[in-house]
Formats: structure tokens, C-alpha cells, sequence
């Protein structure tokens, strides 16, 4: 999928990258997020897309932060934030100014109903898995206040390649 998304014009990609970030913005606004995530998310945007169209970004930034955008066009927050902890890892240095907007989208956009294109080739235990309730692990106290119960499991990489790197760099530096 990266190699294809590779041989793109760089205007183009760009322009259908910016429009699946905005709408995805634009759909988890239509929840009921704070407006004012929404305007510091917006703002991110238009840093990436300034950084893009002034040649900032390489070509390997410009590739994975397509993919992300399609993934999030998708519904595909799992490969969204894959796309984000690569580009976070090998790329910092290009990204850390517009990524905290587009990692709080990916977050965002999980409390977003499932593609409905996708839903419809998933099957009943694939479109469970995918769907997102953002009450499921909260309780309430006696006092009326909600806890949140969700325990916490080991980042996973979908590649293993770059998950085994990862592992063993962490047991080194413990």
C-alpha cells in the first residue's frame, strides 16, 4: 500500500491527504467535541499542510502521513496510530510540530461509528471488534463520579520486525 501511495504527484497527495484529515475533523466535530479541540486540531492541520506545501516534509513523511489519513478516512484507527508511533519513531524531527493534532484526530475519531463501506464486508465478529462504545469500561462512584476501569495493555506494533526492535530496546534500557 505505501509503494503505491509512493508514485503519487506530491500535489495530489497532499490535497487528498488534507481533505481525508479535514473530514475526518470535521465528523468527530459532529460528535460534540470541544470546540476547542477541534480549533487546536484545525490549527495542526494547517501547520502539516503549510509544512507540505513549502517542501518541509520528505517524501517518506508525505507517504505514511497518506496512509494515515486514508486509514482515518477508513475507520481504521488501529493502522492510523501505527501510521503515527512510525512516524514518531523514524521522523520526529518533521513531525513533532503538527502530530499532537493528528494523534488527538486518531483518538478522537475511535468514538466514530464504523465506515459503513466497511462494515458491510466485515463480518458479525470482525464488525464487533471494531466498534467502539467510549462509556464501556466506566463505572460510577457512590458520589455520582465516573471512573474509568480500562486497563492498560502493552503497545503493540503491528509489524514484527519493528515490534521486536522496540522490545529489546526497552529491556536494555530497564
Amino acid at each position: 500500500m505505501v509503494k503505491e501511495r509512493a508514485s503519487n504527484d506530491d500535489e495530489d497527495l497532499c490535497r487528498r491527504s488534507m481533505e481525508s484529515l479535514r473530514n475526518t475533523l470535521h465528523a468527530v466535530s459532529a460528535l460534540g467535541v470541544e470546540k476547542r479541540v477541534c480549533d487546536e486540531v484545525g490549527r495542526r492541520l494547517a501547520m502539516l499542510e503549510n509544512m507540505w506545501t513549502t517542501g518541509k516534509l520528505s517524501r517518506p513523511v508525505q507517504v505514511y502521513t497518506d496512509v494515515l489519513a486514508s486509514a482515518l478516512s477508513d475507520r481504521d484507527c488501529d493502522l492510523a496510530h501505527d501510521m503515527h508511533l512510525k512516524l514518531m519513531l523514524d521522523h520526529v524531527s518533521e513531525v513533532r510540530q503538527w502530530m499532537v493534532g493528528v494523534k488527538r484526530l486518531i483518538q478522537e475519531a475511535r468514538n466514530l461509528p464504523q465506515n459503513p463501506s466497511k462494515a458491510e464486508t466485515a463480518g458479525p465478529a470482525e464488525a464487533q471488534e471494531t466498534e467502539h462504545s467510549p462509556d464501556v469500561n466506566k463505572s460510577e462512584k457512590e458520589d455520582d463520579t465516573t471512573v474509568d476501569e480500562t486497563e492498560w495493555q502493552p503497545l503493540k506494533i503491528s509489524d514484527p520486525a519493528e515490534d521486536s526492535m522496540i522490545q529489546n530496546v526497552l529491556s536494555d534500557s530497564g
